[in-house]
């Protein structure tokens, strides 16, 4: 690794800590969490994979055996023939973080045409989606359709199972867990107080609006709840003419997931979508 680029990774990954750090005092953050910013870390130490370049990956938290797995996926894999992204595998245990991904390896040089995209395609298909798209499409590495398999149809009724079983169990209400969901997207992602006073949260108290987004689920006896919030900076409108005028893209526009945890009031995971990658 270059010096430079060394440097510059070590000045992000001490900004992060200093980020988590002013966090930490206000908020209340789970064991959960907390592993997840190691793994975060881990994956800007050993892959180069920065803050700006996390929204094109979903991760999945797990636990097991005192240990915590985090997997990052592109949020289009299931729609890629041929994912030359992989998959990044983060197991933290005892507060260490082990990265490892499934095309360690392979050569990344060669930007597009290369057999594995790590960092560098990885940013240009954050900067430049459209660009990125074009190619996979035109080179068989999409399907024509979404290959998923259709859900059971007990799952509405696990939904609604957890959603009663974590409600039941609460000791917070929703109205103070979406104050704290709010607080740590402020903080975390810097919102300045005009983009905090836009940011929506859909909870359909609204008749005339979306109906309430919130999802829950009950991890190791914890119940969940899963906060929805978006910015829209400038939204589109309908002019005079009839024409929609479409909204124009503004920096922390997206949409913001928060889990808290219904006991303590915990943060115990934090997403951003940006929206500008087609799963928005």
């Amino acid at each position: 690794m270059k010096a430079t680029t060394k440097l510059a990774l070590t000045m992000m990954i001490a900004l992060v800590l200093m980020a988590t750090t002013a966090l930490a005092a206000t908020l209340l953050f789970s064991p959960r969490y907390d592993a997840l910013q190691l793994a975060d870390q881990a994956l800007l130490e050993k892959y180069g994979i920065t803050e700006e370049m996390q929204p094109a990956l979903h991760h999945n938290i797990t636990e097991a055996d005192g240990a915590v797995i985090v997997t990052y996926e592109m949020v289009e894999g299931i729609v890629m023939r041929e994912n030359r992204f992989g998959v990044y595998t983060v197991t933290v245990r005892d507060g260490k973080a082990e990265a490892a991904w499934s095309m360690d390896g392979m050569d990344t040089a060669g930007g597009l045409e290369a057999p594995a995209w790590g960092s560098e395609q990885l940013l240009m298909y954050v900067q430049n989606y459209a660009r990125v798209g074009s190619y996979m499409e035109s080179h068989g590495m999409l399907q024509n359709a979404p290959m998923v398999t259709p859900a059971p149809a007990d799952i509405p009724d696990k939904w609604e199972h957890d959603k009663q079983t974590a409600l039941s169990m609460a000791q917070i209400t929703l109205e103070d867990a979406a104050a704290i969901g709010r607080e740590a997207v402020t903080a975390r992602y810097g919102l300045n107080e005009q983009q905090v006073t836009m940011l929506v949260r859909f909870d359909g108290s609204d008749p005339d609006g979306y109906s309430d987004e919130s999802t829950y689920e009950i991890v190791e006896g914890r119940p969940l709840v899963n906060l929805f919030f978006h910015l829209t900076q400038n939204p589109g409108h309908m002019r005079d003419d009839g024409y929609y005028e479409p909204g124009v893209w503004a920096e922390k526009d997206g949409i913001y997931v928060v889990t808290i945890n219904l006991l303590d009031g915990a943060v115990e995971d934090i997403y951003y979508d940006t929206g500008l990658m087609g799963n928005g």
